[in-house]
């Protein structure tokens, strides 16, 4: 846990998501000087004389380190601050997180690792309700893919020619239509990390199809839109 104070971490929040460089007069949430002085002893803010229309002011800038301590430090402070400053940052870091999620194309309910919960409720083919006490092969515990449903994701893609031919993930979604996208797509990457198929992307981009864009994987920032079966 930071050994700072609430405030002071909403401070540096604050500056790091919004750039803001203000005097120590415009300083939200309020610090005494001695409090700013705490900060600029531990390398986290500096102070910066600058000279703007023809007056000399000093404004308060970050340091590397204060983006170094952010790194290991989370926004927690936001739970514990009284100051109306920590909903400022909590909002900004909302909004980053949603930038980042559709820059990225990671849908935001995965990031925040929220899963459905799927036992009792009708499939999307009109299944009848698993009963109380049974599971999907789906409901495992988060960032886990039951075994059994990775081998059926592993051996479908062999039945459909992955040995020998490129498989379409537009194609393989077919195959599991009752299965939320967000799961399938962690067998394949837990696969592919296991090097025992490859997520490949399309080189011809005439060739991706609305249908086949939408089924895509993203991998470190590349949608991949087909895979092979490694021999």
């Amino acid at each position: 846990m930071s050994d700072l104070l609430p405030k002071s971490e909403i401070l540096l929040w604050k500056l790091l998501l919004t750039g803001e460089e203000p005097t120590k007069s415009q300083v939200k949430p309020k610090h005494r000087t001695k409090e700013l002085k705490l900060l600029e002893e531990k390398g986290l803010i500096e102070c910066k004389t600058v000279v703007e229309k023809g007056r000399r002011i000093t404004r308060l800038v970050l340091t590397d380190k204060a983006w170094d301590w952010a790194s290991t430090t989370p926004p927690t402070a936001i739970a514990r601050s009284k100051s109306p400053e920590a909903a400022v940052v909590l909002q900004k870091a909302l909004a980053t997180l949603v930038d980042y999620a559709q820059r990225e194309n990671v849908p935001l309910a995965r990031i925040l690792g929220l899963r459905p919960r799927i036992a009792n409720r009708p499939s999307l083919g009109g299944a009848a309700p698993v009963p109380t006490g049974q599971t999907q092969p789906w409901e495992v515990s988060e960032g886990e893919v039951d075994p059994n449903f990775l081998e059926k994701v592993f051996r479908t893609c062999e039945e459909m020619g992955g040995r020998y031919y490129l498989v379409y993930l537009s194609d393989l979604r077919k195959r599991f239509p009752d299965v939320p996208s967000w799961l399938l797509d962690q067998a394949l990457l837990t696969l592919h990390r296991q090097a025992k198929i490859v997520l490949m992307d399309l080189d011809d981009p005439l060739s991706i199809t609305p249908e086949i864009k939408a089924a895509a994987i993203n991998l470190y920032g590349y949608d991949k839109h087909v895979l092979r079966v490694r021999n």
